[in-house]
């Protein structure tokens, strides 16, 4: 039993407790809820949030640094809570998680298209309705780490590479920040973009531009993609592609059998947009044909599904990437392209981007994954950067899109591949 002493020296404990404000844990972690991001705060005028980018900049920290799980884990939490959405957008986001789980229970056709189209409302409804996460989009995008193309003179099929040269390839936006968010002086490979142009500043690493040397982007309103209707990288081009240099155009006659392409996603076929890069991939069979799944697009003669078809398709105005496996020959690569094409060649498209692991229906990068695993060779990076830009876009089914599918975009962010071509498709 306790002593009379020790029963009122805990009483006395408890008193002092209560006086200083000292509460139970669960209080305490709902007094410190952190604030929503400011994003007025713009010291360095690059457009993009300070506070947002600095915390991009930390969590991308942590992870190089091989923090704990549980340390990185409660960075992002932090992160994704503090992103300042409107309580519709929450509310929206959290409807299109169960929206994804009812899709993966759907066998009929006309119901998942049904179910998709509610989805792409929903997401259409976040992007129109709420501009703070239209920017937040942009600003997760810009800074998510690129590729570049391999510098070197052979670029034919046996050529290989070292993981030194591979990791050359990567690039990543935020060591250009300093840890207050703000752009550091030796940023730019050209001028940044004022606010309101962020969307044409997006597809210049994609395209690949060579920008001449003192080229100002800063130009007129018709650089700013939203005022051309976002559809067409050619006429976005044309309107200040004088100013600043000349995109590199692909060259289809240096390719190989079993190249990757990777094209635009910004694409009226897809119903919903989970592209930062790209949002179709395909490997090429023949000097006139691609092997690829997508949906029937009805201004062609095209089937649904996976089929070969005519490399036209990718010789257009619109973004492009060749790349190439590091690891296996070109002989191994092309007897993977042969067993893919007899297995799945016919197969219908598979709408349910969560099932990766099915073989009656397949989505483009679930075809280009099967090949690769085929050989031994898994392409789907699981990219942490490309996760982080999807839950800020689907709130936390963004994540459960990612463990369960496989994308292009995360296709090309593997470093079992390499860049060996970037550009426009066809530009005139």
């Amino acid at each position: 039993m306790l002593s009379v002493r020790l029963l009122k020296a805990l009483l006395l404990s408890l008193a002092l407790f209560a006086a200083v404000g000292v509460v139970c844990p669960v209080q305490a972690a709902e007094e410190v809820r952190r604030p929503p991001f400011d994003f007025a705060i713009d010291v360095d005028g690059d457009g993009l949030p300070d506070e947002l980018v600095a915390a991009i900049k930390q969590l991308r920290k942590l992870r190089k640094q091989n923090a704990t799980p549980a340390k990185i884990e409660e960075a992002r939490a932090a992160l994704f809570e503090r992103l300042p959405y409107s309580d519709q957008t929450r509310q929206r986001q959290a409807e299109l998680a169960t929206l994804y789980q009812q899709l993966n229970t759907l066998t009929d056709e006309f119901q998942r298209l049904a179910l998709l189209q509610q989805i792409e409302q929903i997401h259409r409804q976040m992007t129109e309705g709420d501009p703070l996460y239209q920017l937040t989009i942009e600003t997760f995008a810009l800074l998510m780490p690129d590729r570049k193309v391999v510098q070197r003179a052979e670029v034919n099929a046996a050529t290989t590479l070292s993981p030194e040269e591979i990791a050359a390839e990567f690039t990543d936006p935020t060591d250009n920040y300093d840890d207050a968010g703000q752009r550091l002086p030796t940023f730019p490979e050209f001028p940044a973009l004022m606010p309101g142009k962020l969307s044409a500043q997006l597809y210049l690493p994609v395209l690949h531009t060579t920008v001449d040397e003192g080229a100002s982007l800063t130009v007129e309103a018709a650089a700013d993609w939203s005022t051309l209707g976002g559809d067409s990288p050619q006429q976005l081009f044309n309107a200040f592609m004088p100013t600043i240099g000349t995109p590199n155009v692909i060259n289809f006659n240096t390719l190989s059998r079993g190249d990757l392409l990777l094209r635009d996603g910004k694409n009226s076929l897809d119903l919903i947009d989970y592209a930062k890069y790209y949002g179709h991939i395909g490997m090429l069979e023949s000097e006139s044909l691609v092997f690829d799944s997508t949906t029937k697009d009805p201004d062609t003669e095209d089937p649904d599904g996976v089929a070969l078809r005519t490399i036209n398709n990718w010789k257009k105005a619109f973004p492009v990437a060749v790349m190439r496996n590091n690891s296996k020959t070109q002989s191994e690569v092309r007897a993977a392209l042969d067993w893919a094409i007899q297995t799945y060649n016919g197969k219908p498209y598979n709408r349910i981007i969560t099932n990766k692991t099915r073989d009656d229906e397949l989505y483009c990068s679930q075809l280009v994954w099967k090949l690769h695993g085929r050989m031994g060779v898994e392409v789907d990076s699981e990219s942490q950067d490309y996760e982080d830009f999807m839950v800020a876009k689907f709130g936390w089914a963004g994540k459960t899109l990612v463990d369960s599918g496989v994308f292009p975009d995360e296709i090309f962010l593997d470093d079992s591949l390499s860049v060996r071509d970037r550009g426009l498709g066809k530009f005139e």
